[in-house]
């Protein structure tokens, strides 16, 4: 897989992560992103949480996923990435 092809997917599964955020954040009446957990508006109970994790939160998880294979084998040869990815994956499995 070609890097612009690679880098499409990463974009195209943070701008639909970032959509259902918003849209999520607006489909409840007083919610408040900076004091609710995100997992509150794809709820059960919500209106549209089917909608949100069915076309927003399930398919941007599949994009990062992708990504995240695919990246691995095609932008590590620049030296600034690999030192990214690095980080990256220290500062998921290290949480203080």
């Amino acid at each position: 897989m070609n890097s612009k092809t690679v880098s499409r997917i990463g974009i195209l599964g943070v701008l639909l992560f970032a959509a259902s955020c918003i849209l999520g954040g607006y489909s409840i009446e007083g919610y408040d992103s900076l004091r609710k957990f995100i997992s509150e508006t794809y709820a059960i109970d919500t209106t549209y949480g089917i909608y949100l994790r069915m076309f927003g939160i399930i398919p941007s998880g599949v994009l990062f996923t992708l990504f995240f294979f695919y990246a691995k084998n095609t932008f590590l040869s620049i030296k600034s990435l690999q030192l990214g990815f690095m980080d990256l994956s220290f500062s998921m499995v290290y949480q203080p």
